[in-house]
């Protein structure tokens, strides 16, 4: 009384009434050929025992779940909402639509063919022998066991495909465009790129270029790579700047002022690693190692001494009381450095690309010296303090009577830092590349000399 099954249209129907625990009614059917099933809602279908015959229609939606045994000539599935189908068994041959959010899982179905056509976020897992033919769009994913003799797999532009033939292949994604097909296949990216007079197939890096003429040229791609703009030869100004960012640091240091103009450092950045951090490689990490020479050159007649508890430096005055005639005096300074830079380039290659990095440079002071190149031979000379009177101490000096060059070099730490920190900026376009470094610790140890923070600023001459 509660349940009616009739047939309409060749077609067996339930119907029931004033039953209320219809969720865990169940129906079991015999038939001699079942050739179609549907399922909607949040229905599940199963099959106990194997279903055979020569076709077989199967549409699941909703978020319906099925699970059969099947022993078929030819099955049919449309796969479409959050439904889940499982299949397995034979066939020779299986077609398969999925959309929306649907998931087909027939590893276990062997069919000697199938046919796939995915959309949306759709999933489908298939076991084709000879031949296996599908076509997506979306997000949507086709994965096999084993790969068939022959794989086609269909652009959605019309009269565009691209026909592979292999024996390794178990995943394939494809995205399509007006005039290109590319194929990704587990890690191996195949393209088709069909322009007016040439046909571009590439497949990994090695490509091959068809010519309407039937010209056959083989190139050799270069994979695409996240290339940092440090490593190369490298020339800039530099100085040092009070805590307040001025050249002001009283008049008992005045003896280190400087000559900008030719106060210069030299890069050379031998060794550059980049680490991309996404996949277009336009983002990554720079580190490497190089060496720096930075040169200040003093603007008076300066001489340095570190024979003290702290640096202390002298004005070179010769007898008739005015500045000893000196052709250069410099403290040069070389460092082995290592960046630490986080970069940024457009999209865009070669000589259209805009790049800029930010990051911290580390520096081990290797050698310091000071260089004192006098202009005359055997002159007499005093050292005179920052305060007017002269040192004692010292006494009386003359310069050297060398037959080419009357230059004085002192080899020396001069109480600097032996590690330097700074911050680091670069910006450029296309092959130009500016630089800027501001020092985050002193230049002089603590309590060895005035507080004192370098900066430095150039151009990359050289890059690689």
């Amino acid at each position: 009384d509660h349940i009616d099954v009739v047939i309409e249209n060749g077609v067996l129907a339930f119907r029931t009434k004033k039953i209320k625990r219809y969720d865990v009614m169940k129906f079991y059917i015999t038939a001699p050929d079942i050739t179609s099933i549907f399922a909607s809602g949040a229905t599940e279908v199963s099959s106990p025992e194997v279903l055979g015959g020569n076709d077989l229609g199967i549409v699941a939606s909703g978020a319906s779940e099925v699970d059969l045994k099947l022993n078929y000539k030819t099955i049919t599935l449309k796969a479409s909402g959050a439904s889940e189908v499982r299949l397995q068994g034979s066939a020779q041959k299986f077609v398969v639509e999925t959309s929306g959010a649907s998931e087909v899982v027939a590893k276990a179905l062997k069919a000697d063919t199938a046919v796939v056509n995915a959309s949306g976020a759709s999933e489908c897992f298939v076991n084709a022998d000879t031949k296996l033919t599908y076509q997506l769009s979306g997000a949507s994913e086709v994965s096999y066991v084993k790969a068939p003799q022959t794989i086609v797999i269909e652009s959605s532009q019309p009269n565009k495909s691209t026909v592979i033939l292999s024996d390794s292949l178990y995943k394939a994604e494809i995205y399509t465009y007006s005039d290109t097909t590319t194929v990704k296949v587990g890690s191996l990216d195949v393209e088709v790129i069909e322009g007016y007079d040439t046909t571009k197939v590439s497949v990994g890096r090695h490509a091959i270029v068809i010519t309407d003429d039937g010209n056959v040229r083989y190139v050799h791609d270069k994979k695409k790579r996240f290339n940092g703009h440090w490593g190369g030869v490298e020339m800039g100004i530099n100085g040092y700047v009070t805590p307040q960012f001025n050249t002001n640091w009283g008049k008992e240091y005045d003896y280190l002022n400087l000559r900008y103009e030719k106060s210069w450092t030299v890069n050379l950045n031998l060794y550059e690693q980049n680490i991309a951090l996404n996949k277009d490689k336009n983002m990554g990490f720079v580190t490497g190692i190089g060496m720096s020479w930075a040169n200040y050159r003093f603007s008076p007649p300066t001489y340095l001494t570190p024979d003290s508890s702290e640096i202390k430096g002298y004005y070179m005055i010769n007898e008739q009381g005015n500045g000893l005639s000196v052709r250069k005096s410099k403290l040069t300074v070389m460092y082995i450095t290592v960046p630490f830079m986080y970069e940024i380039q457009t999209k865009k290659e070669g000589f259209k690309s805009f790049h800029f990095g930010i990051g911290v440079l580390g520096s081990a002071r290797v050698r310091t010296h000071t260089k004192i190149y006098f202009n005359n031979a055997n002159e007499v000379y005093y050292l005179q303090n920052p305060d007017g009177s002269f040192d004692t101490e010292f006494g009386r000096y003359i310069t050297p009577n060398a037959s080419d060059r009357n230059i004085v070099k002192n080899y020396n730490s001069f109480h600097l830092q032996p590690f330097k920190f700074e911050g680091m900026i670069r910006v450029g376009f296309s092959f130009v590349n500016l630089w800027a470094h501001v020092g985050l610790n002193q230049f002089f140890m603590k309590d060895r000399g005035p507080e004192l923070y370098t900066w430095t600023a150039g151009i990359t001459l050289v890059g690689w």
